[in-house]
């Protein structure tokens, strides 16, 4: 527990009706992600010797024949210029016994995505096909991703349209990915349609569309071309949704084994919906998402609650928003520095003054410490309202933390 404690409060949520009475346990998600990765064995003198030496091949000459399918993935993972990554994967194909697997294309994949290095990705993707290696859920998942991320929705979705002729049925990481894609374009409805679509067991993609600046994909993509000529299987009649009592899980081709609705599983898949329906201001959906997520035993984490928080204060719900800041510690989730910056910004954008500094404090308070975007609100606010001494201080605040001024502040 960190050693500031906020004062308790009724949690009982009045206009928002959050459903927060629940024997759920709650743990902190994510604090190893935080932590520097540690490796045993050889690993940390692999990717010592690859930073410090631009000859992939040499680098790696000392552990020919040495280094298993798992620390071959983690050396992998570890590269973050999408050049040594490929020289990597290159020298692993070439050595005699390699086997040629889908985890480590689509690790690839995702370090070529990432860096919207197109032309590559598609070699990769003609490549894992030569190797006769069939694409999985989480290559699917990888390439949505990184297409969206890259700023190609639109193409991101036609990956949907390849697991559907591949008659892949998303999983529901691959599932929560299109989701968020639509949701951040503002395709409130149809990622709403997408998501209970999924939980029967359908894929219904005719109504699926962004609307973008550009009608049609440019000519350096492939989505249309080599992509799909990985071979185009005879659809089943249940991805077309004809037996609308009993659906198939194409999960599971091996057979027609019926399912009943799906109930999402994993926090993010929340977290996705509770913004959703946030951002469409469906407050009382996001609510009862919420509700949903507890009822179902889904450990709500970090996110989970800055989401939440900032749904309800960003609607003018602050009573709520605090409350459930009061509940966010009752179950053992500390607030880190997101869930209070969260806070400054509704209050400054309110223009309660009062409350934003308490909650500056409040990050000192806890042991936290403020950041860019911390001040950068603070000093905006502050501008905004001619409130030169304030600022002025707050400017000498930020020098004697060693807080640089950027551009944007």
């Amino acid at each position: 527990k960190p050693a500031h404690v906020f004062p308790r409060k009724s949690c009982a949520l009045q206009g928002f009706r959050l459903c927060c009475h629940t024997r759920t346990q709650f743990s902190e998600r994510g604090v190893s992600k935080a932590r520097k990765k540690r490796y045993g064995g050889c690993i940390p003198s692999v990717l010592r010797s690859l930073d410090v030496d631009s000859d992939v091949s040499n680098a790696l000459r000392p552990w020919v024949g040495k280094l298993s399918p798992k620390e071959q993935t983690v050396v992998l993972k570890e590269q973050h210029d999408w050049n040594t990554a490929l020289l990597v994967f290159r020298w692993f194909k070439s050595q005699e016994d390699y086997v040629a697997n889908v985890i480590h294309y689509n690790i690839v994949l995702r370090i070529l995505g990432r860096a919207q290095k197109w032309d590559q990705l598609r070699l990769c993707w003609i490549e894992m096909a030569a190797d006769e290696l069939l694409p999985t859920n989480n290559t699917y998942a990888t390439l949505i991703d990184v297409y969206a991320k890259g700023g190609l929705p639109k193409e991101a979705l036609e990956w949907l349209r390849h697991m559907k002729i591949r008659e892949i049925f998303p999983d529901e990481v691959t599932m929560n990915t299109p989701v968020h894609v639509l949701k951040e374009a503002g395709e409130f409805d149809q990622a709403e349609r997408f998501f209970k679509n999924w939980c029967v067991g359908k894929m219904d993609l005719d109504q699926l569309n962004i609307c973008t600046a550009d009608a049609e994909m440019g000519p350096k993509y492939f989505l249309s071309t080599e992509l799909f000529k990985a071979g185009r299987p005879r659809l089943s009649n249940h991805f077309n949704g004809r037996n609308s009592n009993k659906v198939s899980n194409l999960a599971d081709s091996s057979t027609d084994h019926m399912v009943a609705i799906r109930k999402p599983k994993l926090a993010a898949t929340y977290n996705t919906l509770v913004d959703l329906y946030g951002k469409a201001g469906r407050l009382k959906d996001a609510s009862n998402a919420f509700a949903e997520m507890l009822r179902c035993g889904v450990v709500p984490d970090k996110v989970t609650f800055n989401t939440m928080i900032y749904t309800c204060g960003s609607h003018g719900n602050m009573n709520e928003a605090e409350a459930l800041l009061c509940k966010m510690e009752e179950r053992g989730v500390s607030p880190d520095a997101t869930t209070l910056n969260t806070f400054i910004g509704l209050y400054a954008t309110a223009g309660d003054m009062d409350n934003m500094l308490k909650f500056y404090r409040k990050i000192n308070g806890m042991g936290l410490l403020p950041n860019v975007v911390t001040y950068r609100t603070i000093l905006q606010a502050f501008g905004q309202r001619k409130m030169v001494a304030e600022l002025e201080l707050m400017l000498e605040e930020m020098e004697q933390s060693g807080i640089s001024i950027d551009e944007q502040s």
